[in-house]
């Protein structure tokens, strides 16, 4: 058996057409500002980040060459003035050159490992959203266009049904006169109604038989006797 909907007012499929449509486009925007900070993300983490740290661990690594230049220079100097060096100040800057280059090497490595935690999470989002996206590309401008088929075949349907005459005018104009008057048990006519009127009028009625009949003779000895009796 065929399933049937039973629709009160099409403002409503037009109201379900506009709401579909709010959805799609909010979705949509939804979905792309959620896009836009996802590759900002990737971005900043795989090219912003990875190249600063690149060239920090690069400067940093002349930062420890040129310390320790300057520490070889001074013991060099002072050994050759027949005094032996403390280098104290020397010594200290490349303490901190190693330090700096020991942290640049280590953010180098965060931001490798961070670039892959985000990749994966990139990579679950987008699975994720996938069937939303395909639905909005794809479902939604064929929804919206169902509706609105049907919108047009209800409006359709509602101008014919006004615009039809009465059914039982139909009816008459199809069935003529004459069996629309034996359906109501009239004469189809004129003549006909005479001849029905004609033939009413020559059978009597049942009492008008009865009082016609001539009366039959009654035998008084045959009463006596029953009177005896």
């Amino acid at each position: 058996m065929g399933r049937s909907a039973k629709l009160t007012s099409i403002d409503a499929v037009e109201i379900l057409a506009g709401a579909l449509q709010r959805f799609g486009e909010d979705a949509t925007n939804a979905l792309d500002d959620l896009n836009l900070e996802v590759r900002r993300a990737i971005e900043w983490m795989q090219e912003d980040r990875r190249v600063f740290w690149k060239q920090e661990v690069r400067r940093n690594n002349e930062k420890v060459a040129e310390a320790k230049l300057n520490l070889q220079q001074t013991r060099t100097f002072h050994r050759a003035a027949g005094r032996e060096p403390s280098c104290y100040d020397e010594k200290k800057a490349l303490e901190r050159a190693n330090r700096r280059l020991r942290a640049s090497e280590q953010k180098t490595e965060l931001v490798r490992q961070w670039s892959r935690t985000i990749q994966r999470a990139v990579d679950e989002y987008t699975a994720s959203i996938s069937q939303l996206a395909r639905w909005l590309e794809a479902d939604l401008p064929r929804a919206q266009v169902t509706l609105g088929r049907l919108s047009a075949a209800l409006e359709s349907y509602l101008s014919l049904q006004s615009a039809a005459p009465d059914a039982s005018k139909i009816l008459g104009s199809l069935i003529g006169p004459q069996e629309d008057a034996k359906r109501h048990g009239q004469p189809e006519t004129e003549e006909q109604a005479a001849k029905e009127q004609a033939t009413e009028e020559q059978e009597p009625s049942d009492g008008a038989r009865a009082s016609d009949r001539p009366e039959e003779p009654v035998d008084r000895n045959q009463t006596a006797a029953e009177d005896e009796s």
